[in-house]
């Protein structure tokens, strides 16, 4: 995190800021500021007022972090791709920009035309955060397969002799993913194989779709540190494809299956895969809302931290 002088913050103060002229005044301190981290979350913006800011952030090159989560409540439609695209381009080319959050801001497929293009080819990423936000499974497909064709960017960066970091984490829930796009999910990240976060709740992916995301997918994914696939549905099938693969994951500290219909079967499976030992830095399971019996949550003395969440 950024030091506070470092820190340029609009954060939560309910803003309405339709132009240009609105923001002005708001923004007159980060002109002069050299700035790590901006925080614009928690106010609505109108396409004047994200050209605007798009201008003013386009300059800022030590910028690190742009949290843009919730700032188009009560927005059109057709305001939004505009406003979006603004403040994307604007920062595309930003060499330190690792860090993106669009939190909770209403995209659905009607504005995944400049989000692709700046996860497609903005090289420095390394922490998406895109949660809430209304995709459903063809807009996460060009999503996931924006995020492949970035690997290839960092792969051709890094040929040319430049220092490019790892996609590392990826907050994807509550976007209606489903079934239909977890063949792309599942390539992106057989692709990004270093990242360590991922959390993709609630996202209506049904057991194929998560057996398919694990198996072609999760398996490459040797660094993972914390997974969250609550409030999907697993049943024994995906409960079966976790079993196979979960003894790749050596660095995982947070496995969240919570919600996820498990049930007593499926939670056998779970358990008797994490007991074998492979996973020793885990510390938290989240099995709770599955059904599952006493059996599961006994103690094993090869998961010293594990504290169950059942």
């Amino acid at each position: 995190m950024a030091s506070s002088d470092k820190i340029f913050s609009l954060e939560g103060k309910g803003l309405k800021l339709d132009t240009a002229e609105d923001l002005e005044p708001h923004i007159a301190p980060l002109r002069s500021a050299d700035v790590e981290e901006v925080r614009i979350l928690g106010n609505t913006l109108g396409v004047g007022a994200c050209k605007l800011l798009g201008e003013v952030l386009a300059a800022k090159k030590n910028l690190r972090v742009a949290n843009f989560a919730d700032i188009f409540t009560g927005r059109l439609l057709s305001e939004i791709p505009d406003a979006i695209s603004s403040l994307l381009t604007s920062v595309l080319n930003l060499p330190k920009l690792n860090t993106i959050n669009l939190n909770d801001n209403a995209f659905g497929l009607n504005v995944q035309a400049p989000l692709v293009a700046f996860l497609a080819a903005h090289v420095p990423l390394q922490h998406l955060y895109l949660n809430n936000n209304g995709m459903g499974p063809h807009a996460g497909i060009l999503i996931a397969d924006a995020l492949s064709e970035l690997h290839s960017k960092k792969e051709a960066a890094r040929k040319e002799g430049k220092e490019v970091p790892d996609l590392e984490t990826v907050i994807c829930g509550r976007n209606r993913l489903e079934n239909g796009s977890m063949t792309a999910w599942a390539k992106a990240y057989k692709l990004h194989n270093k990242i360590k976060v991922i959390k993709m709740v609630q996202n209506g992916i049904r057991q194929e779709g998560i057996s398919h995301l694990l198996a072609e997918g999760l398996s490459h994914a040797s660094k993972l540190e914390v997974l969250d696939l609550q409030d999907n549905t697993f049943t024994v099938t995906g409960a079966r494809a976790l079993s196979k693969v979960v003894a790749n994951w050596t660095s995982l500290q947070e496995l969240g299956v919570g919600d996820s219909l498990l049930g007593a079967k499926g939670g056998v499976l779970v358990a008797a895969a994490l007991a074998k030992g492979k996973n020793a830095k885990l510390e938290t399971l989240r099995l709770q809302y599955n059904e599952i019996t006493s059996k599961v949550s006994r103690p094993s003395p090869l998961l010293p931290r594990m504290v169950f969440l059942l």
